[in-house]
């Protein structure tokens, strides 16, 4: 059977998952995890590891973010603590962390996060070759591509519930290089949830819905899905055990051969828990309008009326609300209509179809809507669901024979222990029995073991309850270390790889550029090497390419996608780790690299040069480079980064059009994302830049400026001009610019330094 895989962001959080039927969850330590506020601390996490082994729950612990140099020491430390807590496994993106698993902890199972934006069969054979036992797909991928990765034997975790990021997977740069706070280090500041004007609508245009398969369970359990994940670290316990509690019930129902689709009440309960609407995924065919959400980014709730009369009665608004559902006493409600105002309601109980009075902030109007945000009883039920954690039976057997050392012997389903007492005393009046014996070794008190059966060997012997219940207590404190040690961890197998060659070092001016008729153009400006970014991989134009041009595979690739475009013989330029397939191929920035493990793993698997990314500051470079002085690295100077890769189009999104987009002609008529931008609240523009496909487009979120970092760019490495909405005449300006500081000349060129002096958290 599948694993249903609940999220822990606090302690309250993990028993609402534990209690409510989780067969394993992920957490993070207080470091390196892709939630910063969610964290546990070695204290912490021990009581959590041991409590989910006594109850048979596996944990996983995320060490997911990218690591930069200095902080190698740091991680190695982070992951000794797991190794000796004994953790289920680690998540992992960094490739310099699994580079240390794999040389120093190799008794540790390792999954690969969503991060790591594996997105098919290609990437899952790389992993496997790896060693890694699981990938957890990019929520982007379909399900026939989640069939064939399930069918390469690779364990296979979705995500089924909750919040997603709107970019592919582990490719967000927006926090990080326009705010400083980067997504790939845990401190995502969430610009895809506010307003941007699209054509002169304003509204969330980067908000997604939640993901919701609660329906499609059976579906994705044919596919060959070993764990089922809903998200949720830096939600409240009260959700996880809701949402866990209808998962649970849904997989035991499959188990059972009886499932169902959910029943009103219960796609109520999951909407009223929290959500922004939900969508079943791109793995079930939801695109573009279906995906999307701009006119709520908070939690939509759920309608409970509207109101009627509204009047002021001293210095309090008050209004008469007609309800369509019972209202409860500590209701959280909000207003929407004439404007938004968020109260509580207290009160008496009022049921669905009568009237209730409400007491406002400030004014509403006649017709505005009653939204129940928060259902007190609800809350209250998640509450004591997860009160009293469940309990192990164990069996024990007493021997107390006058003269000789009381024994109780404990055992349950997975350990037993043996211990020892003074000797029994001969009974004077009541000798022991097994009522007796019992009264005191069922008193399991707050230790979760439930005594079954007992068996008393005794004949006319008296041992005090006093004493009884310290053979009890130590007993099960015995009993209960043993379980926990008796635990049994995943077996691990880390394949050798080739040792990691030197790179051919080369200080060269790269140009990378859209438009194939360029090329030749920014070769004759100075360029030494080109590297093809097409925009339509339908109609590559590789005719118009100057001989030896680099082709830029995109960060999201189908597996025939993959092919089609190796199969062309031209050097590739690898957009994610998953399409590094040990030919030798240059590595871009979707390829993370932040320390030297990284390096040194990525050469091993073919990667050649390493176009650096454009979150390190100058200092982490040099740090790189100190460490890893036998890497050939490229730094971008010159180009607006590419901050998101879009599944969903902006112009279809506003159009309200969902569903196949394999033959979206929105572009060809102007009507598209082509040309376009994001305008957010301060007026800045975002291009947008799709990428036209197969089975439709992947739309490229521009920043808003270019990067140049002028005569400040380390003349230590080779350089890429990086060319995406620029003119002809721009592009050859640039690069002639940058070929002169290269050769030791002078010149500026408009843009800014976009974090390049002080890196991102």
């Amino acid at each position: 059977m599948a694993e249903l895989l609940c999220p822990a962001g606090s302690r309250e959080a993990a028993l609402a998952a534990l209690c409510n039927g989780a067969d394993a969850l992920y957490l993070g330590a207080s470091a390196f995890g892709a939630r910063v506020n969610a964290g546990f601390d070695r204290e912490e996490l021990k009581e959590i590891i041991d409590l989910c082994h006594f109850l048979g729950c596996r944990v996983h612990v995320t060490v997911n973010t990218l690591v930069k140099e200095k902080e190698l020491s740091g991680v190695r430390e982070t992951l000794r603590m797991l190794h000796e807590l004994r953790a289920d496994a680690v998540l992992v993106q960094d490739m310099g962390v699994l580079s240390l698993i794999r040389e120093e902890f190799p008794d540790l199972c390792v999954h690969a996060s969503t991060q790591m934006a594996i997105h098919n069969v290609e990437g899952a054979r790389l992993l496997q070759k790896l060693g890694v036992r699981r990938v957890v797909l990019a929520r982007e991928c379909t399900l026939d591509t989640i069939r064939a990765v399930a069918a390469t034997g690779i364990e296979t975790e979705v995500f089924i519930h909750g919040a997603q990021c709107v970019s592919v997977s582990g490719q967000c740069r927006y926090s990080g290089l326009i705010g400083g706070r980067s997504g790939n280090r845990g401190r995502c500041a969430q610009p895809c949830r506010l307003p941007y004007d699209w054509q002169g609508q304003t509204a969330a245009w980067l908000s997604p819905r939640d993901m919701c398969l609660r329906d499609h369970l059976k579906e994705l359990t044919e596919a060959g899905v070993a764990s089922f994940k809903i998200e949720g670290r830096l939600k409240r316990p009260e959700y996880v055990a809701v949402v866990t509690r209808s998962y649970r019930q849904a997989l035991d129902a499959i188990d059972g051969g009886r499932f169902a689709p959910a029943d009103q009440k219960e796609w109520e309960a999951l909407r009223q828990v929290f959500s922004r609407g939900f969508y079943p995924g791109y793995s079930m065919g939801a695109r573009d309008a279906d995906v999307m959400n701009p006119e709520r980014v908070s939690s939509a709730g759920i309608p409970l009326g509207t109101l009627g009369k509204v009047w002021k009665k001293g210095d309090v608004w008050l209004a008469e609300a007609q309800l369509t559902k019972a209202l409860h006493d500590g209701d959280g409600l909000q207003l929407r209509g004439s404007g938004e105002q968020d109260i509580v309601y207290s009160g008496n109980g009022v049921p669905g179809g009568q009237r209730a009075i409400l007491r406002l902030h400030h004014p509403a109007r006649t017709g505005d809507s009653v939204v129940r945000i928060d259902d007190a009883a609800q809350l209250q039920a998640a509450r004591e669901s997860f009160a009293r954690l469940p309990r192990v039976d164990f069996d024990a057997e007493l021997t107390a024979y006058p003269g000789q050392p009381v024994t109780l012997r404990a055992w349950d389903d997975r350990a037993e222990a043996t211990v020892h007492g003074d000797a029994a005393q001969a009974a004077q009046n009541a000798a022991l029995d097994e009522s007796r014996a019992r009264r005191s070794l069922e008193k399991t008190g707050d230790t979760l073991y439930n005594l079954r059966r007992l068996t008393v060997n005794s004949a006319g012997a008296y041992v005090p309850a006093a004493a009884l219940n310290e053979l009890r207590r130590q007993a099960l404190e015995q009993l209960r270390q043993a379980r926990i040690n008796a635990w049994r961890l995943p077996e691990v197998h880390y394949p050798a790889l080739p040792q990691a060659a030197d790179a051919d070092k080369k200080h060269l001016l790269y140009a990378q550029f859209t438009d194939p008729a360029m090329g030749q153009a920014l070769l004759d400006a100075g360029a030494d090497a080109l590297i093809y970014a097409p925009l339509d991989l339908r109609d590559l134009q590789l005719d118009k390419l100057p001989k030896g041009a680099i082709l830029a595979l995109p960060v999201q690739l189908t597996d025939g996608d993959s092919a089609k475009l190796r199969g062309l013989g031209l050097p590739v330029c690898a957009g994610s780790v998953g399409q590094l397939t040990g030919a030798s191929c240059m590595l871009g920035e979707g390829v993370p690299c932040w320390n030297h493990r990284a390096a040194h793993m990525l050469r091993s698997l073919g990667g050649t040069s390493q176009i650096l990314p454009r979150e390190l500051s100058k200092q982490e470079i040099s740090d790189l480079l100190a460490a890893d002085p036998a890497g050939d690295y490229i730094l971008p100077v010159y180009g607006r980064a590419r901050l998101m890769y879009l599944n969903h189009c902006p112009a279809r999104t506003a159009l309200g059009l969902h569903g196949d987009r394999s033959h979206c002609d929105l572009c060809s008529k102007g009507r598209g994302c082509q040309g376009q931008a994001l305008t957010d609240r301060r007026g800045e523009a975002f291009p947008l830049l799709p990428l036209h496909m197969a089975a439709g487009c992947l739309v490229q979120l521009l920043s808003c400026k270019a990067r140049s970092l002028n005569d400040r760019a380390d003349g230590r490495l080779s350089w890429l001009v990086d060319f995406t909405v620029e003119s002809r005449e721009e592009a050859v300006a640039v690069t002639r610019a940058y070929r002169a500081l290269m050769d030791g000349g002078h010149a500026l060129i408009p843009g800014s330094l976009e974090r390049y002096d002080v890196g991102v958290e």
